[in-house]
């Protein structure tokens, strides 16, 4: 259980508490209190430096407690003063702003690799490193994520993570490395995983986008090879890499090797990501553009599904708070060729402790029959943020789609 930030650090301490600081939990139970015939929810936490303790409703001094609750949940008259105290989870929910449950699974084996995370803003990097699997039998395998946490260092700036489970038939991505060895443990926090496609790749599990020290996702995987995709999406400068540890469990042996894969996937596994999760607008047939709401900000991605028109989308979110756009401007347009999907913008909250809100607005222009060139503002150098081509998409206008376009042209209709 981690206790709250600078924020909140005056009220905290008058309480007994300590900010920036792990508890115990170390049982949770339900009372009735025979003073008010109420069921009390109560949890029992203890500080690991063995001293400082809660003094609010249900301290060690509460006037509470009775002899009767005391001897049902075997706390003596006499406290000692060893750190651990009782609190209502009502005021746990007040004071703690996260809790975190540790995974001791001694029989599986375990593998863990460092690595750094470029930024992935406008400009192209090239691609990012990743890590194959190589599922020999069907297992359960939980992958965590895990970057500094900044304890003790007050400058230190939390990162938004993401891990991504993806999988691409008939695809191997290569690289080198060894296989997971002896068990071990990790900490979890996760959610799961979309299967939307695109541009032939499929997410499998996720854990969600957050700023937090560490993000998990589990998933049972049959036989087969599997990506594992760390990402981070806060803007950053190019000499100032994330540095991450990633862990891979699972309940029987499988293969991990270190790879490297191109800018165009990873924008197609966000783009998988975001639909799994997002919130589709369709303004026109064909049409449609995605936001995903998650634990670090707004992602948005957009797609032409159409076979010869152009879709113009002008996103403007300058009324945001406290977020940082990876384009670089809060506000951008963008023309979208047919049969092509874009990652339109990240928002990624700033400082941690001074709230953050997001305000969006957008304009759409469908272009039908346009052989209009993409264009994009803030330009686009490769990057995350570079069109893709959609799942099974042509290569061109179908012969349907050129018989519809002689025939608007004899009834007197002109294209761009």
């Amino acid at each position: 259980v981690g206790s709250g930030g600078e924020g909140e650090a005056a009220a905290a301490e008058a309480m007994g508490l300590l900010t920036e600081h792990a508890y115990s939990l170390l049982r949770v139970v339900s009372v009735h209190v025979p003073r008010t015939g109420s069921i009390a929810r109560l949890v029992k936490l203890r500080n690991p430096w063995g001293k400082l303790e809660w003094r609010g409703d249900w301290s060690a001094s509460s006037h509470l407690w009775t002899q009767e609750l005391r001897s049902q949940l075997q706390e003596g008259k006499n406290h000692s003063d060893d750190g651990s105290f009782w609190m209502s989870f009502e005021d746990m929910l007040d004071y703690f702003r996260s809790v975190e449950a540790c995974h001791v699974r001694p029989e599986w084996a375990e593998v863990r690799a460092r690595g750094q995370l470029p930024s992935l803003g406008a400009a192209g990097v090239g691609g990012v490193g990743a890590f194959e699997l190589d599922v020999l039998q069907t297992s359960d395998v939980e992958i965590s994520l895990v970057q500094k946490n900044g304890r003790g260092d007050s400058s230190h700036a939390m990162s938004d993570v993401l891990v991504l489970v993806l999988s691409r038939e008939g695809q191997s991505y290569g690289g080198k490395g060894g296989s997971n060895g002896s068990g071990g443990s990790g900490g979890s926090s996760s959610e799961g995983g979309g299967s939307a496609g695109v541009a032939g790749i499929r997410l499998v599990a996720s854990s969600d986008r957050s700023l937090r020290p560490c993000v998990t996702c589990e998933a049972l995987l049959t036989a087969g090879k599997y990506l594992v995709l760390p990402i981070s999406l806060r803007p950053r400068q190019a000499d100032k890499p994330l540095s991450y540890i990633v862990r891979v469990g699972s309940a029987k042996p499988l293969l991990c090797e270190p790879t490297f894969i191109a800018d165009a996937q990873v924008s197609a596994a966000l783009a998988a990501y975001v639909k799994s999760g997002g919130k589709p607008h369709t303004p026109f047939d064909s049409m449609v553009v995605y936001t995903r709401h998650d634990g670090a900000g707004w992602i948005s991605y957009a797609e032409n599904r159409s076979q010869f028109g152009t879709f113009t989308v002008e996103l403007n979110q300058e009324g945001s708070f406290n977020v940082l756009p990876s384009r670089g401007s809060l506000a951008s347009l963008d023309v979208i060729r047919p049969q092509r999907g874009q990652l339109l913008q990240v928002l990624t909250r700033g400082f941690d402790d001074d709230g953050y809100s997001m305000r969006s607005s957008m304009q759409f222009q469908m272009s039908p029959m346009s052989m209009a060139a993409e264009a994009h503002s803030p330009e686009i150098e490769g990057g995350v943020h570079a069109p893709m081509a959609l799942a099974g998409a042509s290569r061109g206008p179908t012969a349907r789609d050129m018989e519809m376009g002689a025939l608007l042209q004899r009834m007197g209709f002109s294209f761009l």
